[in-house]
């Protein structure tokens, strides 16, 4: 497994650091909400309510890009079985412009012709 994959030793980092850094984005938009709205409501401490709230949101989207992809062996599963699906939709239905059997062609040819 290649690093950087879905998987591999380093998603769990991946996923702290992702809740790292959305937490401090939204703890610093918090900040700026307790300097403009905070004293008109009389009320402070918004950044800590806005960096949970990144923490947490920055780890379930890291967390869904890293581990609700599919994985290659899931992929080639996927696809052969999406294959064999259109395999036998092909041979259950045949073509409409296919020629005729054999059999077909012999029972045309001894028809008697239609004289009129």
């Amino acid at each position: 497994m290649k690093i950087g994959e879905a998987g591999d030793s380093l998603s769990l980092v991946r996923v702290i650091g992702a809740m790292v850094v959305a937490g401090a984005a939204l703890a610093g938009i918090g900040y700026l909400f307790d300097l403009i709205v905070g004293p008109a409501i009389g009320m402070s401490g918004w950044w800590t309510v806005f960096g949970t709230g990144g923490f947490i949101l920055g780890g379930m989207i890291q967390a869904t890009r890293e581990f609700a992809v599919p994985q290659p062996a899931e992929r080639r599963a996927l696809a052969a079985a999406a294959a064999r699906e259109q395999a036998e939709a092909r041979s259950a239905a045949p073509a409409p412009d296919a020629p005729p059997s054999r059999e077909q062609a012999e029972t045309i040819e001894k028809a008697p012709a239609s004289d009129a």
